[in-house]
């Protein structure tokens, strides 16, 4: 269910849960510790550690765009499976792989 909501008491937003596209726009934003309410720190650390990594930032971001960009889609038009080769993988040499050797 794309409009499912985290529980409350985990991830929320003025005491209600969010779905993964909201999470996605939060963190997106860049301050997900200013609009989120998580219990733990997790998200945190992890969003801290990408999002003050300047070569990992910009493709956190691009990895976070396609995502909700994904998830509009599902919620305007219902799921199909996902065409682009970087999200699925089927290409050789897709985006995704290169990006992720490139670091190595």
């Amino acid at each position: 269910d794309i409009q499912k909501q985290t529980n409350e008491k985990t991830c929320r937003v003025s005491g209600n849960g969010v779905t993964a596209r909201e999470l996605a726009e939060i963190v997106r934003s860049g301050k997900p510790e200013t609009l989120l309410e998580t219990q733990g720190d997790a998200l945190q650390e992890v969003t801290d550690g990408f999002l003050n990594n300047s070569p990992e930032r910009s493709r956190f971001l691009r990895i976070l765009e396609k995502i909700d960009d994904r998830l509009m889609d599902v919620e305007q038009n219902g799921y199909s499976p996902p065409t682009d080769p970087s999200i699925t993988g089927s290409a050789k040499g897709n985006n995704s792989t290169d990006e992720t050797n490139k670091d190595a």
